[in-house]
């Protein structure tokens, strides 16, 4: 018997979830969301890329799970993706707009307050740093 999507995720979670999402083509970054926040195109689908490495950090008591994607399979990170436990979808996008192998620079971090995908109500802003990580 063929497995529910509802299996699959209890059974892989939230990174099922994306997974699962980005390999049946549900998600694509909208074309209006590039334009705002000047994302070339080529992360237009990053979902559809595997997870290059999955981490969970903690920071202040909570445990946060980190996603990283390289799109175009040259060996450096270009989409980071930090979930909140409180949330399925990212807190905070990070996007190495520029190509330079970090994500240090300006416009390159994005933060979906609502927690509700990349729609466009997201604001640019930077990671927040403390000397235990993010947070």
């Amino acid at each position: 018997m063929a497995e529910k999507l509802k299996d699959k995720v209890l059974k892989f979670g939230t990174a099922g979830l994306l997974m699962l999402s980005s390999s049946c083509g549900f998600y694509r970054i909208p074309a209006e969301v590039l334009n705002q926040f000047n994302i070339p195109k080529k992360f237009e689908n990053y979902l559809s890329n595997k997870v290059n490495l999955e981490l969970t950090v903690e920071a202040k008591g909570m445990v946060f799970s980190v996603y990283i994607y390289d799109t175009d399979k040259d060996g450096r990170n270009d989409v980071v993706e930090v979930i909140s436990p409180l949330s399925t979808s990212p807190m905070f996008y990070l996007f190495d707009i520029n190509g330079d192998g970090d994500f240090e620079d300006d416009g390159e971090t994005i933060l979906d307050e609502y927690m509700d995908g990349l729609n466009g109500n997201e604001k640019i802003t930077s990671l927040p740093l403390s000397e235990e990580g993010f947070i």
